[in-house]
Parts: structure tokens; C-alpha cells; sequence
């Protein structure tokens, strides 16, 4: 009899365990990089047509006030990727470092100790899948570790790019090449001729011996010292930048796992090889899978170099960037029907956004934040920071509904957490908050008071204060210095320290953001609004600058620059596929 009662027991366990698997929903995460908010249908384009993203708002619900953490990549997907400010991670660039990660085998990245979504959904069962863009660090104490690559931050497997593309890999550039050392300022240049000349005196008056160990130590200091003033600028202000030919040789990888699959990237198929790879993730795990999935694809484009694919080539009125714009509306659509294939489209959650505002600085080779102002690398203006977001899942969300209230990126992993009935116990600090509810229930005015930070770098520059009467005020305390287009100049990014790129204001500037949200009127100083929020601002303000957070880890050059024996390789010496 007591042995019967178990087995009864064990079997209601088991029914209800598989009850609670079924319910969770598969997730299907779509980054865009460097998407503008102006640039796709259902937020206003025009122009170009983008069907299957615009299906996706029409089904699903609509973040109008969707903000990225940062105008950058690394930073914005650190955020992104952990609920947490960029600056609690280490991933913000400090006065004088780079912005972002800049090799693959560099010691920087986002630390072991993050815990990210991804993470929680893997510690709850799920498949997790990453494939694109990564460029959050990868290996940091040995080949293969994954301290900071995608496999150590809650991915079961990774197929794409762990670090970004850059102009650079389209280029062809020689290894062997005088161009730095020939210029009027090279030490190198204009002191070989009394190197040499010593030479020949030593081993024409003193020792033929003496003068050979001369001539072999000039070769050696003259081969380093080439190697670093040609490829290198570690002696310059912006230390941290690299050749042409570096560029590419270090950094143009497609992988799978830890294994290099082409080297350099062939960039007119890079979208289509991503997009199969997911299309063929989900079609293994689709219906015949008991075990919940959770694909993130992060996008290649549309950051420069634009490549698009020669299907799309010319098939729009806005030259590479609308043709990539094309090609990413043409893969959302195949992952669309992937799931329509395997029956799990009701299923299946898919959220669909950019990691911060388009480049304005790039001419036609950059997007749309119209109506706003700035844009990439230009924080913290609206334009840089404002990006699309929208969120399907058929089973919960109503069709076309719209959330108008702040949201961040930050909050989906809060949200996804909450969407999945997550147990497992999330960190205490976490600065996104989960909007579920304002998802679920059309009757929600997502009223509740919160204020959101917007960091330049390492540098608090402004906040965004939302009241429990669902007003949102902008406060800056500092301003970048922009041209009248509305960036730092051409192909130029904004930077966040100095008086020559920011302002720093003696009374804070305020916007009203539901009824001035372009930024065009602000707030009069000697007015009670200015006044009563002017309060809560400088104690926001002060808080943050009590906080402890770790140092930008960009402050270390050594830490910056790659590591040769850190360096992934296709079949090396030639690191070429």
C-alpha cells in the first residue's frame, strides 16, 4: 500500500514537472546593431519596407519608450546581457582609454561573476543558443576559459563573431609597409642613418666582432620598433588603435565554439551563414524537442562595413544601409516561418530591438533617430539612446499592444524572468525593472516611480526621473559639445570627458518627455516643476557618486592590447581559411 502511495506520488510529480516545462515559452532574442528607431515601418519609416517587422508589431506589443544603457556596443550589451549599468561591470571607457572592447584576445570582458538571462534560463532548463555579434571579451586566463565569452555567461553554444565587424575587413592591407616611419616626425626614419653610420665606424676603426653585435642588435630594435610604430599607436594619445592590416588579421572571425571556421569573414554572406544557423537551431529544437530553447541572434549589421548580401544589393532606395535593413527584415521573416513550420509560433516569445541609436555621422552609410536628436556614441541624447523595441508571444500578448511608459533594455532580463516563472533567486542588484504586467494587462499604466541613469563612459551625464503620476523628466547635468548636424563630426565618436567634447552645466537642464519628448523646450528654472525636480535629481545624483563600482577596465593598456598566445587562429601560422 505505502509502496503504491509513492509511485502515485512520483507519477503527479512527474505529470506536473512536464505541466510546468510545457508552459514555459521558447525565446527568440533579435538584436540589431546600430538600428535607428526611424528606420523600420511600424515606428514610423517610410521609405523602407520592412513586412515581417512590422508583422511582428502588429502582433505583438510595442515599446515606444525603449532605451538602451548606453550609446555604444559593449557597454549597451553588457547592460543588456546582466539588468545592471555598465559601469558595475567595468565595460564603460574612462578619460583617455577606448570606449569599448578592442581585440578578441585581450584580457577585458564582461567579468565570470556577471550572472546574465541567459544564465537564469540555463540554470532553468533551457537550450540556450548565441549567434552573431558578441563583442564582450573572450578568453581571459587561458586559451578556451570563456570567462567573458558567451559559453561562460549561461550559452550552451556560440556561432558567430566574438568580437564586431569594423571598416578595416574590407579593406586590403599590406603587412610589410614604411608609411608611419617615413613621415618627418618618425625617430625611427631620421635616426637609421647614424645608427648605420656607427656601424660601419665600429667595424671599420674598433672590432669587426663588436660591430656585427651592433648590426644585429639595430636589426632587432629597428624590427620591433617597426613592427610597433607601423601596426600600433601605443605612443600616441588614442594608444589603443590599430593598423589596417591588424585590424583584419586580429579580429575578422567567424566561430563555432572555440573552433575558427573562416578567417578573415567573407562579409557579403555573413548575414545569410547567421541566419541558416538559427533557422536550422530552430527547426532541430522545434516541436519534436521537449526541452524549452532560448535563441539569441545578434545581428552583423547594420554596423559599417555594409555588405549586404548580392540579393538585396540596390533593392532599395537608401543604397548598402537599406539593403542590409532588407536583408535583417528578410531573416526575422525566416525565423518567423520556422516556427509556423514546428507548429510552436504561439509558443515562442521573440523580442525584436537595436542596441542603441544609428550612426548620423556616416552620411548614407548611417540610419534614422528622427525625430530625435544625436545618435550613436552620442550620449546621452535621446537619439543615441532611444531604440525600437517590440515583443511577441501569442499565447500572453495581446495583438497590438502599446507600452508608451520607460522601458530599458536593461528590464528584459527582470521581465523574461517573471515571463518564465523563474524560482531561481536573481541578484539584489539589479537595476532593470520587469514590465510584464504593462505586457499582459492592457489596463496597466505603468505609474510606478523609478529613475534611470544615463552614463557616458564612466561619467553620470544625466537622469531620467518617471513619477508615479506617470510623468518623465530628462535631467542633464552634462551635455556633449555637437556640431549643427548634431554629432562630433564626420566618421568622428563623441567623447564623454574634456571641456573640448562636454559641457558641464551650472544649472541643470530638464525636459518634460511626454510633452517635449524631441528635446526642444526646457523647463524654466524659476518654475515650481524645475524646482521640485531639481530636488530629487541632485540626491540621485549625489547616490550614484557615493557608489562603489570597479574601474573601467580599459585603464590598464596591457589589459587593452591582445595576448599573441590568447589569439584564435585558423591554421596557424596563417590564421587564414
Amino acid at each position: 500500500m505505502k509502496l503504491s502511495r509513492v509511485a502515485l506520488f512520483i507519477f503527479f510529480i512527474t505529470i506536473q514537472a512536464t505541466l510546468n516545462e510545457a508552459t514555459k515559452p521558447n525565446i527568440i532574442v533579435l538584436m540589431v546593431d546600430d538600428l535607428g528607431i526611424g528606420d523600420i515601418g511600424c515606428f514610423g519609416n517610410t521609405t523602407l519596407p520592412t513586412p515581417n517587422i512590422d508583422r511582428l508589431c502588429n502582433e505583438g506589443a510595442k515599446l515606444t519608450h525603449h532605451l538602451s544603457a548606453a550609446a555604444l556596443c559593449t557597454p549597451s550589451r553588457a547592460a543588456f546581457l546582466t539588468g545592471r549599468y555598465p559601469i558595475r561591470t567595468g565595460l564603460t571607457g574612462a578619460e583617455d582609454t577606448p570606449p569599448v572592447v578592442m581585440f578578441i584576445a585581450a584580457k577585458t570582458g564582461l567579468p565570470e561573476t556577471e550572472t546574465t538571462w541567459a544564465s537564469y534560463l540555463q540554470q532553468n532548463g533551457y537550450l540556450t543558443q548565441a549567434v552573431g555579434k558578441w563583442h564582450l571579451g573572450w578568453d581571459q586566463d587561458q586559451y578556451g576559459d570563456q570567462k567573458h565569452g558567451p559559453r561562460g555567461h549561461g550559452f550552451d553554444h556560440f556561432y558567430g563573431l566574438p568580437f564586431t565587424l569594423v571598416d578595416g575587413f574590407e579593406k586590403s592591407h599590406p603587412f610589410f609597409t614604411y608609411e608611419k616611419l617615413k613621415s618627418k616626425d618618425s625617430f625611427l626614419h631620421s635616426h637609421m642613418t647614424a645608427l648605420v653610420l656607427s656601424f660601419v665606424t665600429v667595424l671599420a676603426v674598433y672590432s669587426r666582432s663588436i660591430g656585427y653585435l651592433i648590426f644585429f642588435m639595430v636589426i632587432c630594435v629597428f624590427a620591433i620598433t617597426w613592427f610597433f610604430l607601423e601596426h600600433f599607436t601605443l605612443h600616441e594619445k588614442m594608444w589603443w588603435r590599430r593598423s589596417v592590416f591588424m585590424e583584419k588579421y586580429l579580429n575578422s572571425l567567424l566561430m563555432d565554439d572555440d573552433k575558427v571556421i573562416e578567417q578573415p569573414i567573407r562579409l557579403p554572406k555573413l548575414m545569410q551563414k547567421l541566419t541558416k544557423y538559427s533557422v536550422d537551431f530552430i527547426n532541430k529544437n522545434g516541436a519534436n524537442s521537449s526541452q524549452p530553447f532560448a535563441l539569441y541572434h545578434a545581428f552583423s549589421a547594420v554596423h559599417t562595413p555594409l555588405t549586404p548580401n548580392r540579393l538585396f544589393k540596390g533593392k532599395s532606395s537608401h543604397g548598402a544601409y537599406g539593403d542590409s535593413i532588407l536583408e535583417i527584415d528578410d531573416a526575422v521573416g525566416q525565423m518567423v516561418d520556422a516556427l509556423k513550420k514546428n507548429g510552436i509560433e504561439d509558443q515562442t516569445l521573440i523580442y525584436f530591438t537595436s542596441d542603441h541609436g544609428s550612426h548620423i555621422d556616416k552620411g548614407t552609410q548611417g540610419g534614422s533617430n528622427s525625430p530625435f536628436k544625436g545618435g550613436k556614441a552620442v550620449d546621452p541624447l535621446e537619439g543615441g539612446i532611444r531604440v525600437p523595441g517590440i515583443i511577441k508571444w501569442p499565447e500572453r500578448i495581446k495583438a497590438k499592444t502599446v507600452v508608451d511608459h520607460p522601458t530599458s533594455l536593461m528590464d528584459f532580463l527582470p521581465t523574461i524572468n517573471e515571463m518564465t516563472e523563474n524560482e531561481i533567486k536573481i541578484s539584489p542588484q539589479i537595476d532593470g525593472r520587469s514590465y510584464f504586467k504593462a505586457l499582459i494587462d492592457k489596463e496597466y499604466q505603468g505609474s510606478e516611480a523609478r529613475i534611470i541613469r544615463h552614463y557616458c563612459g564612466t561619467s553620470l551625464h544625466a537622469l531620467r526621473i518617471i513619477t508615479n503620476k506617470g510623468e518623465v523628466f530628462k535631467v542633464y547635468k552634462k551635455y556633449p559639445k555637437i556640431n549643427a548636424d548634431g554629432h562630433c563630426g564626420e566618421n568622428q565618436l563623441c567623447r564623454c570627458f574634456g571641456d573640448d567634447n562636454v559641457t558641464l552645466l551650472k544649472h541643470l537642464l530638464i525636459y518634460d518627455m511626454v510633452n517635449d519628448p524631441y528635446e526642444d523646450h526646457p523647463l524654466l528654472e524659476n518654475s515650481s516643476r524645475y524646482s521640485k525636480i531639481i530636488e530629487t535629481a541632485n540626491q540621485e545624483f549625489e547616490t550614484a557618486l557615493q557608489e562603489i563600482n570597479p574601474p573601467s577596465q580599459f585603464l590598464n593598456k596591457w589589459d587593452v592590447m591582445p595576448r599573441p598566445w590568447m589569439q584564435p587562429c585558423a591554421n596557424f601560422p596563417r590564421c587564414y581559411t
